[in-house]
């Protein structure tokens, strides 16, 4: 009986023993928050993507329903957020500091985008060659070759 003691004790110990470490070597956090939009309703479906500059790490999340996002087990490091939905402007947060087991809360309040028009307008050269002056000719029916002197000569030869 206090074999059996001494072996579940040691047991124990020896399971403590070895799981403390794992809890310490937790190198990650997240980042969490909720995207409201100009009257403060909720968002669904926006897109927030936390990057690491230094790393090239990129990790996506969209919010719920409640307009909730989290982005879980980020390695520690700097990222740059960006909060994003068709029809409203897109938001950038830049050097957000994630330490280990930390999550980061942050808020976003979209705006709705301006619309912007472009209107691209091409001109095209003239049938009537006017910069310069010539002289052709029209052949008629009965053969013969007729001069046709050309307006902008006519007009630089006044």
């Amino acid at each position: 009986m206090k074999r059996n003691r001494c072996r579940l004790l040691f047991a124990l110990v020896a399971a403590i023993a070895l799981a403390a470490p794992s809890f310490a070597q937790q190198t990650s956090g997240n980042i969490a928050g909720r995207v409201l939009d100009p009257q403060g309703a909720a968002m669904p479906g926006v897109t927030v993507t936390a990057r690491n500059p230094e790393t090239g790490l990129t990790r996506n999340s969209v919010s719920d329903a409640e307009g909730l996002y989290r982005i879980s087990a980020l390695p520690v490091g700097t990222y740059d957020l960006t909060v994003e939905l068709q029809g409203f402007a897109t938001l950038e947060q830049k050097g957000i500091i994630v330490s280990v087991g930390q999550t980061v809360d942050l808020n976003f309040d979209l705006k709705v985008a301006q619309v912007s028009e472009a209107v691209t307008v091409t001109g095209e050269s003239p049938l009537i060659e006017t910069s310069s002056s010539s002289v052709g000719g029209v052949a008629t029916s009965d053969g013969r070759t007729r001069s046709i002197t050309s307006s902008a000569s006519r007009a630089s030869s006044t």
